[in-house]
């Protein structure tokens, strides 16, 4: 393809699934820019990936993560296609409403029965004084629709969601099965509209300010996208952080927090393609070493004979290391 043609393909992808919003025109802006890098210092991985056969599929370990997934899907389930990134602009008025969670045949359930008479959520903790207040979304309770009969069997672990049957395991690792609710919320989508991402983009002028404005300024009341996205699906996986992944709704928000970064690193891929800031631990917590392109990222033990390890550095590009996909 010639260059105009990747950001038109970009554009025309964005208008056919609802509307062009601002940071899908970065992003289409970010797709030439590829195209113009690629034809002056070539392809990271020639002869795997080029942008001939490459992809529309998915900060490092996430990607390599989601990555996993979709393969998963592949060799496993006998999945076809790729896995879809959910925008958050298109449905932040109105989530519910989303091809994801509108509880047809073709979507991943719905937003949870409504359970009334529910509090405001504090964020992140009422130990840390409850900068923000988010208000119940629509449902609280076991979703209906294709995922139905889902059974969660981990955690909770640090999950927002009040009475819930506790693990068996003080780790919540321990089998504990129940169904697989959410609390699919307005108030929180509203938290990643196309402004919030558009300047994101825009203002971030480096990775670390970029990588904490995702995450949140809590003290300062703002969300930032990624916590948004969260507590947009809710529910029991969905505020519990190290149990969101139970909720197959955690894998298409990432797809897009992959998306945010790479149409992010794309306005300068010369200075942002290998840009990394920040410490080897979340949020610096416990304090630790500034990491490093040639840190070690792992699947764990469970995945260790089908996803070999890899360094940051090959996740840096979602063009090179294991990766072959862009994102229109």
């Amino acid at each position: 393809m010639r260059l105009f043609e990747f950001a038109a393909l970009a554009l025309v992808s964005g208008a056919c699934a609802f509307k062009v919003t601002e940071h899908d025109k970065l992003a289409a802006l970010g797709l030439a820019n590829v195209g113009i890098d690629v034809a002056k210092n070539g392809y990271p991985n020639p002869g795997q990936c080029t942008l001939k056969n490459v992809a529309a599929n998915f900060l490092s370990w996430h990607r390599y993560y989601i990555y996993a997934y979709e393969q998963l899907l592949r060799n496993e389930c006998g999945y076809k296609g790729y896995l879809p990134y959910y925008n958050w602009a298109w449905w932040h008025e109105d989530p519910a409403s989303s091809p994801l969670f509108d509880g047809s045949d073709t979507s991943i359930s719905d937003a949870g029965a409504y359970i009334p008479g529910r509090n405001y959520t504090c964020i992140p903790s009422e130990a840390q004084g409850c900068p923000i207040k988010l208000p119940p979304g629509s449902g609280g309770g076991c979703v209906s629709g294709p995922l139905a009969n889902w059974t969660m069997s981990l955690g909770p672990i640090d999950s927002k969601v009040k009475d819930l049957k506790p693990n068996p395991q003080a780790d919540g690792l321990g089998y504990n099965p129940r169904c697989l609710s959410r609390d699919v919320n307005k108030h929180s989508a509203y938290e990643s509209r196309d402004e919030v991402i558009t300047e994101l983009i825009k203002n971030s002028k480096d990775i670390l300010t970029f990588q904490n404005r995702m995450q949140g300024d809590y003290p300062n009341k703002y969300m930032g996208v990624h916590t948004a996205g969260h507590y947009t699906i809710g529910g029991d996986a969905g505020s519990d952080f190290f149990n969101s992944p139970s909720d197959p709704a955690f894998y298409f928000h990432h797809a897009q927090i992959d998306r945010t970064w790479w149409i992010w690193q794309n306005q300068d891929l010369k200075n942002r393609r290998n840009a990394i800031d920040g410490t080897i631990t979340f949020l610096n917590s416990p304090p630790s070493r500034n990491g490093t392109l040639n840190d070690t990222l792992t699947l764990g033990p469970m995945l260790q004979d089908t996803f070999e390890n890899i360094t940051i550095k090959d996740a840096m590009s979602t063009l090179g290391g294991p990766f072959c996909y862009i994102y229109v």
